[in-house]
């Protein structure tokens, strides 16, 4: 059977695998492809994968559409990778060590796993944390509270104890500034990471020794973002620069960019059918930008795009720091905005070393390649259609 049904390879595997547990798997496979070509009246030496995957159709009929969800018979070695077929992962009794291993990609969830106590660690230590700054206020709170109920009146101390029932003494923060400052935390924490970036996804496989697909790859660098997003997340810096690569300084910030003599940044912007040319000086206290000779408020009347031109100087709390001289042509308001940006961007880069990383990871050092989509002939726009009329 095993010639006749394509898994020549397989079984000399078997005999060179000495793990108990994929022996007994594979004696199982084929004593199903034996039952399932009796069932077919078919003879099992000639029943080949075509034929066990038309027997399945048959016999369990499905209107599902996705392929993963349809049910299937593989060989074992077809379902389990390479690497975990080796002897090591398996236990003196033939069971497999890791927890994972049914699921085909122990190692990815592994990782999932550990990310999750990571995120539990710096949650016990955030907690920790707050509850001993509580301990320490609420002492320091009685203590005055206690010389301050010595002085006071009876009608003070009713004050006093209603606003304490409103949480005014207690000093609580709103929910802004604690998003602030846990902001700020992830902030500093990415300072210190340093000219970095998450390790690519081959990258990402070779470290975990598997082969990862696209939908893994997002799953991971997001459960690492919402990591390093975290407030107290500079207690897992070890666990997250192991999954980070630095970049060298030679492509930091693309082409290297000098300051001419007159102390001045250029650099050129693009987005969409928009090109600017961007000058850019210090100038402390002053902060003026000056677009085709014409003032920022002036030109762009619209708010959404003076924030735009605006933003990175605050990701670099250079906000009054530069004066602008920018040149720009071509597109709408929103391209000429997103054109200056990028050119603003690329052109603080001349003025600090640091100023690179952070740009980079707000992603402004990128230009934005989307574009408007065309029309299209038979159309009345790019994706409108003309109204149908039956008749």
């Amino acid at each position: 059977m095993c010639s006749g049904s394509g898994f020549d390879a397989s079984c000399a595997q078997i005999v060179c695998c000495s793990a108990p547990f994929l022996k007994s798997r594979v004696k199982i496979y084929y004593k199903s492809v034996g039952r399932l070509a009796k069932m077919m009246s078919r003879d099992p030496d000639t029943f080949t994968e075509k034929d066990i995957e038309q027997a399945i159709r048959y016999l369990l009929p499905t209107s599902l559409f996705a392929r993963d969800a349809m049910p299937s018979m593989k060989h074992p070695f077809e379902i389990y990778h390479t690497h975990l077929l080796e002897a090591d992962n398996f236990t003196e009794d033939g069971k497999p060590k890791a927890a994972a291993f049914f699921t085909g990609s122990p190692e990815y969830f592994d990782l999932i796993y550990e990310m999750y106590q990571q995120q539990e660690q710096v949650k016990q230590m955030e907690a920790k944390k707050q509850s001993e700054d509580s301990l320490v206020y609420l002492h320091h709170a009685s203590v005055d509270h206690g010389q301050l109920a010595e002085n006071t009146t009876e009608h003070t101390r009713d004050i006093i104890d209603e606003s304490e029932m409103d949480g005014e003494d207690f000093g609580e923060e709103s929910p802004s500034v604690t998003t602030e400052m846990d902001s700020t935390a992830a902030l500093a924490l990415s300072n210190q990471l340093g000219p970095s970036r998450w390790l690519k996804k081959d990258e990402m496989s070779l470290k975990l020794a598997a082969q990862l697909s696209d939908q893994q790859y997002d799953v991971i660098i997001a459960r690492l973002e919402d990591l390093l997003c975290m407030a107290g997340s500079v207690v897992v810096k070890d666990f997250l620069m192991g999954f980070r690569k630095e970049i060298p300084p030679s492509v930091q910030h693309g082409k290297e960019r000098k300051l001419d003599k007159a102390g001045r940044a250029y650099s050129s912007g693009h987005r969409k059918c928009a090109v600017a040319q961007v000058w850019v000086t210090e100038g402390e206290g002053e902060g003026a930008i000056m677009i085709n000779r014409q003032l920022l408020f002036d030109y762009f009347p619209k708010l959404d795009d003076r924030q735009q031109i605006m933003y990175p100087f605050l990701v670099v709390d250079g906000v009054g720091k530069f004066n602008v001289l920018c040149s720009v042509s071509g597109g709408g308001t929103t391209g000429q905005a997103g054109a200056i940006r990028h050119g603003i961007s690329k052109a603080l880069t001349c003025f600090s070393e640091s100023y690179g990383p952070i740009l980079e990871q707000a992603g402004l050092l990128t230009r934005d390649p989307r574009m408007v989509e065309r029309k299209k002939p038979g159309q009345k726009k790019a994706r409108k259609k003309f109204q149908w009329v039956k008749r």
